[in-house]
C-alpha cells in the first residue's frame, strides 16, 4: 500500500523489538523507515543491518527522541510523518485513519489511542484501568513538519505543538507491546537510564508497573495476534 506520508521509526537499542517491527509492517503491506540515533547501541545498529535496512541516522546529544524530533522529522521524505517506536504497532484502522486525515488535510497534528499489551498463552493481553486505559495514553504522532512548533522536549513530552490537533477515533489504536519485548530487569535498567535524563514518577510508575497488580482482558486485534504468532513460529522470541 502506497501511503501520503512517511512512517518513520527512531532506532536506539531495540533487537527483538526491532525485528517484529519489520516483520509486522511487512505483513501488513506499508513501508517504514529506521533511522538510527547517533546515540544508538552497537547491538541495535547491527540488528538493523541484518535486517537489511539503510544505515540513516539523526543527530542526538542525549538518548531520547524528544531531545532531537527536528532532526528525525528532517530525515522524512515527505513533510507528513507518522512516528512511531519499534514497540508499537499500529493497527490497520490507525493506518487508513491516518491515510484519511492526510488526504482530506485534516489537520496539523493528530493522535491515537494506546493500548497497554502482554503476550500470554498464544493471546494478547491488554491492561485495564485507569492509568492504562487507552484514553489515558493518546500519542500524538501523525504531523506535518512544515506546521508544527518543535521544542526540545523534556523526556515523555510530544516534542511538537501545534493550535488544533485532532484525535483519531478510539477504534484506530495503537498497541505498545514494550511489555512483550522487556522483562523486568531490562524495565529496571530502562528506568534507571530515564530517571537520569529527569523523568518524573507518574512515567517511571508506567515503566515499573507489576502485571499482576493490573486486570486484563483479551485484546480482539486478530491480524495483531497471528502475525505476532507467525514471528514466533519463524524464530522470534518475545521475553521470557
Amino acid at each position: 500500500m502506497t501511503l501520503p506520508f512517511t512512517i518513520q521509526v527512531p532506532v536506539f537499542d531495540e533487537t527483538r523489538a526491532l525485528e517484529f517491527s519489520c516483520f509486522y509492517f511487512e505483513r501488513l503491506g506499508v513501508e517504514a523507515r529506521y533511522i538510527l540515533d547517533s546515540q544508538r547501541t552497537p547491538q541495535a545498529e547491527a540488528t538493523l543491518r541484518g535486517l537489511g535496512r539503510g544505515p540513516l541516522v539523526f543527530a542526538n546529544d542525549k538518548p531520547f527522541l524528544e531531545n532531537a524530533y527536528q532532526n528525525f522529522a528532517a530525515a522524512s521524505p515527505t513533510d507528513r510523518i507518522l512516528r512511531l517506536d519499534c514497540d508499537e504497532a499500529p493497527s490497520q484502522n490507525l493506518v487508513e485513519a491516518c491515510r484519511e486525515i492526510v488526504l482530506r488535510d485534516g489537520g496539523e497534528m493528530a493522535g491515537f489511542e494506546r493500548h497497554q499489551l502482554i503476550w500470554r498463552h498464544g493471546e494478547f493481553l491488554s491492561a485495564q484501568g485507569e492509568r492504562f486505559r487507552p484514553s489515558n495514553q493518546v500519542q500524538w504522532r501523525l504531523f506535518n513538519r512544515r506546521a508544527v512548533r518543535f521544542y526540545d522536549g523534556r523526556l515523555h513530552t510530544p516534542g511538537l505543538f501545534v493550535d488544533k490537533p485532532v484525535k483519531v477515533p478510539a477504534d484506530a489504536p495503537i498497541y505498545h507491546l514494550e511489555w512483550v519485548f522487556l522483562d523486568r530487569q531490562a524495565r529496571l535498567d530502562k528506568t534507571s537510564r530515564y530517571d537520569g535524563f529527569g523523568q518524573d514518577a507518574y512515567w517511571r510508575e508506567n515503566q515499573l508497573h507489576a502485571e499482576h497488580a493490573l486486570a486484563w482482558r483479551r485484546n480482539d486485534d486478530d491480524f495483531l495476534r497471528a502475525t505476532f504468532a507467525d514471528w514466533i513460529a519463524g524464530g522470534g522470541k518475545p521475553a521470557a
